[in-house]
C-alpha cells in the first residue's frame, strides 16, 4: 500500500491513512522552468553556429531537473516534512548529492561561453581578480563549504526551524543544492579550471566527502535522538520512530555512496581511455 501511496499523492489511500499530494509550488516550478527554457536557448544558439548539439549533455541536464523537481514537488516532500526523518534524508541526499552531478554533466565550454567570455575574461586579464579566483577554484574550499552545509543544517537547532518555518526549509534546500554544485565543480570541470586536480586527487577529495558523511549517518544510527519533531508524529506504515531514525542515517550514507562510487569509477574508465 505505502509504495502507490507515496507515488500517487494518496489517491485510493486507506480509511485513515493520510494522503501526500505532488506540490505545484509557482517558484520552484518557475525556477525550473527557467532553467530548462535558457538551458535550450543556449543549445540552439550552439546548433545554429557549429550545427552540434550534445544530446548526452541536454539529458543529463534535463534528468538533473526532474529530479529536483521530483525532491521538492512529489509527495516526497510532504512526507519529509511531516512524517519520516528518512524521507527528508533522500530528499536532502537527491538536492544535494544527485542533481548537482547531472547538471554538471549538462554543461560545457562552448554551451556557457555566452556567460564566461564576458564575466571571466575580463577577471583574468587582472592581476589581483585573477589571484582571487585561482585560490577560490582550490578544491579545498569546495569541500569546506560542502561539509559546512551538511553539518551546520543538520545541527538540530536549525534543522528543527528549517521544519517549522517554510522560508527557512526553502533556504536550507537552496543552500544544499549549491553547497553540491560547489563540491562537484572540480571533479566534473565542465569549464576549464584554474586549479585542476589529477585523478588520484579526485578519488581522494570524494572520499574525505564519504569519510565526513559518516560521522552524521553514525549518529543517527547509533545515536541519541536528534530530533524529536517526528517523535510526534502518528506512527505511518509500521515504521518506528527509532526505525525511521536509523533507516534515515542509512538513506543518507547509501545515496552519497552509490553517487561518489559511480563518479571514481566514471573518472578511472576517463583516465583508463
Amino acid at each position: 500500500m505505502s509504495l502507490p501511496l507515496l507515488l500517487h499523492g494518496g489517491h485510493g489511500h486507506a480509511a485513515g491513512t493520510p494522503a501526500f499530494p505532488w506540490r505545484w509550488d509557482p517558484t520552484v516550478l518557475l525556477g525550473l522552468g527557467v532553467a530548462a527554457v535558457g538551458y535550450a536557448l543556449l543549445a540552439w544558439r550552439l546548433w545554429r553556429k557549429t550545427g552540434r548539439f550534445e544530446r548526452r549533455a541536454a539529458a543529463s541536464w534535463g534528468l538533473g531537473l526532474a529530479v529536483v523537481f521530483v525532491a521538492l514537488q512529489s509527495p516526497l516532500d510532504a512526507v519529509a516534512g511531516e512524517r519520516f526523518l528518512s524521507a527528508h534524508m533522500l530528499q536532502h541526499g537527491l538536492l544535494m548529492s544527485v542533481a548537482p552531478p547531472l547538471l554538471l554533466l549538462g554543461l560545457y565550454p562552448r554551451l556557457v561561453v555566452p556567460f564566461t567570455r564576458p564575466v571571466l575574461k575580463p577577471l583574468l586579464r587582472n592581476r589581483r581578480a585573477h589571484a582571487v579566483l585561482r585560490e577560490l577554484s582550490n578544491p579545498v574550499w569546495a569541500l569546506g563549504l560542502w561539509f559546512g552545509v551538511l553539518y551546520a543544517w543538520h545541527l538540530p537547532g536549525l534543522y528543527g526551524l528549517a521544519l517549522r518555518n517554510e522560508p527557512v526549509h526553502v533556504l536550507q534546500h537552496v543552500f544544499f543544492l549549491n553547497a553540491g554544485l560547489v563540491f562537484w565543480l572540480p571533479v566534473i570541470e565542465p569549464v576549464p579550471a584554474l586549479v585542476r586536480m589529477g585523478t588520484r586527487a579526485k578519488i581522494g577529495y570524494l572520499a574525505a566527502a564519504e569519510a565526513g558523511m559518516a560521522l552524521p549517518a553514525a549518529l543517527l544510527v547509533w545515536g541519541p535522538e536528534l530530533y524529536p519533531f517526528y517523535e510526534s508524529a502518528d506512527a505511518l506504515w509500521g515504521l518506528s520512530t527509532e526505525g525511521d531514525r536509523r533507516l534515515a542515517g542509512l538513506v543518507m550514507v547509501v545515496v552519497d555512496m552509490v553517487v561518489v562510487l559511480s563518479f571514481a569509477g566514471w573518472i578511472l574508465l576517463r583516465e583508463a581511455s
